[in-house]
């Protein structure tokens, strides 16, 4: 067994000369042991280092889509290590910050209830995601909502020199204003 140890390091337990000095019959040569055990550390120092997950998660938006006013967000978010956490930071229009914590179906990570879109203008949104090793990772994308109010009757009345119109509209948000785009002189023969 123990001439088995010292086969292992490329040592015999016989007798030998090692410089001037002579090894005496089982003795081994404790220099040469130092040196199999620093090889040993350094090569386990660099597995220990090599093998660390250094990458942050991979995000890849499925799906972004509106729907009645309610944004759909899935993003497929993967890492080696596993995923602790995913979250987005949505910035409205308005400048209102609101974050909110992603839930994991298979990799899959969605927000539990639509998103309500209840500002026009552009939506920023960050996604996050940390892995088991705190390797973080941030993905930024936009979204734009503006309405589209459905005229439903305009009608026009010429008194001399003037025309009034008439609009009607409908939208869920109601109506601020009403324009007529005068890029181009319009005529019109009554």
């Amino acid at each position: 067994m123990r001439e088995r140890m010292f086969e292992a390091f490329g040592l015999e337990a016989s007798s030998r000369i090692s410089g001037r000095r002579k090894l005496k019959e089982g003795r081994i040569d404790t220099r040469k042991i130092l040196a199999a055990i620093s090889i040993i550390s350094l090569v386990g120092v660099a597995v220990y280092f090599l093998s660390q997950d250094m990458q942050p998660p991979t995000i890849k938006i499925i799906e972004k889509s509106q729907q009645d006013k309610k944004l759909f967000l899935k993003a497929r978010i993967r890492d080696q290590s596993g995923i602790d956490g995913a979250y987005i930071l949505v910035k409205y229009p308005s400048s209102k910050t609101l974050n909110i914590t992603l839930f994991s179906s298979d990799g899959v990570y969605s927000l539990l209830s639509p998103l309500n879109l209840s500002e026009e203008g552009v939506y920023y949104i960050q996604i996050f995601a940390r892995d088991g090793k705190g390797n973080l990772e941030c993905m930024t994308t936009s979204f734009t909502l503006y309405d589209n109010p459905k005229i439903v009757n305009m009608s026009y009345l010429y008194v001399p020199n003037t025309l009034r119109f008439n609009v009607t509209a409908k939208d869920s948000t109601g109506i601020s204003k009403v324009l007529l785009d005068g890029g181009s002189r319009i005529t019109r023969k009554m």
